[in-house]
């Protein structure tokens, strides 16, 4: 058993390189937590710290076991004993601590999450949006949050709705009472101020409007 720093990594081939002083090992296989049905892949990083272990006693047919001693270069990512934290390269970070019962994961800015179950639902995390969506085409649904705006679309027609109000491209279908307390507009007919032409001045009313 011998203590060194990956040199090099095929992870296409799951192989690295460690260099172990003035010497270097052939490309092994490194371990992991799961590789049979289940499996995880969490490669060590070119610069890591790992342990090269031979049972055999020759290098060429051992293999190796990331997970080093924290050091200067890469010091210690927490200071609790119940947090479980993984930090990226990238800044982002992956936790859960288990005293406050707390789940969170960080992604860089410009980054994105994606959850999906099946071939149909979808929950995509942008920088910029979150889209909740199930199918496609014309059966497909989904909505949309951006800053300012939320749309909601099915089949084509959709819902906005901003700061500005509630936007649609498809038809309304109301089964219930609408009061309004502002104007109501039809094109550029006017519900409250619009007038009718033909009928004659006096104390009659109009008939009611014809279907």
């Amino acid at each position: 058993m011998r203590p060194g720093t990956v040199l090099e990594a095929d992870y296409a081939k799951a192989r690295i390189r460690v260099s172990l002083g003035r010497n270097k090992t052939a490309w092994l296989p490194w371990l992991t937590s799961r590789a049979g049905q289940d499996r995880t892949w969490h490669p060590p990083g070119v610069g890591e710290q790992v342990l090269v272990i031979s049972p055999s006693g020759e290098l060429a047919q051992g293999y190796v076991m990331p997970g080093g001693i924290y050091k200067n270069d890469f010091p210690a990512n927490g200071d609790s004993g119940d947090v479980s934290r993984t930090t990226y390269k990238d800044g982002a970070v992956i936790e859960y601590d288990r005293a406050a019962h707390a789940y969170a994961a960080t992604i860089p800015a410009e980054g994105k999450a994606t959850v999906a179950v099946g071939s149909n639902s979808k929950v995509l995390v942008n920088d910029a949006d979150v889209t909740l969506s199930f199918g496609s085409g014309s059966g497909g649904a989904s909505i949309k949050l951006e800053s300012g705006k939320i749309t909601l679309s099915v089949g084509g027609k959709s819902i906005v709705l901003s700061s500005s109000g509630i936007a649609t491209n498809g038809d309304i279908t109301q089964t219930g009472k609408i009061t309004a307390s502002a104007d109501v507009k039809a094109g550029t007919v006017s519900l409250m101020t619009h007038v009718h032409a033909g009928v004659t001045s006096g104390t009659s009313s109009t008939s009611v409007p014809t279907p």
